[in-house]
């Protein structure tokens, strides 16, 4: 059988709900970066992580993509800035390239 874009979708199990557990003790807070509208890894992924790294930031990027970094300068410079500088953009950024 020939892999498609969707071939993965519901196997072996389908995608069950994100849940946040307890917060993570002595981690940094981290960037992490969600498309708005992917399948199989939803928004509601990225704030569920979010919640358990105290200070952590979700930066969003408008679509449905897996990748941001490559193809969004928004992305790229906020990922860069916080790599070097341990920045993170402000809670509730969202990328629109």
């Amino acid at each position: 059988m020939k892999p498609t874009a969707t071939s993965c979708l519901g196997w072996p199990v389908p995608a069950q709900p994100v849940k946040a557990g307890a917060p993570v003790q002595g981690a940094p807070p981290a960037l992490i970066t969600q498309s708005t509208h992917q399948a199989l890894a939803p928004h509601s992924a990225a704030s569920a992580m979010a919640s358990q790294l105290p200070g952590s930031v979700v930066l969003s990027r408008e679509g449905d993509d897996y990748s941001m970094f490559l193809i969004s300068p928004c992305v790229r410079d906020a990922t860069n800035r916080y790599l070097t500088t341990r920045t993170l953009p402000a809670p509730g950024t969202t990328c629109t390239d």
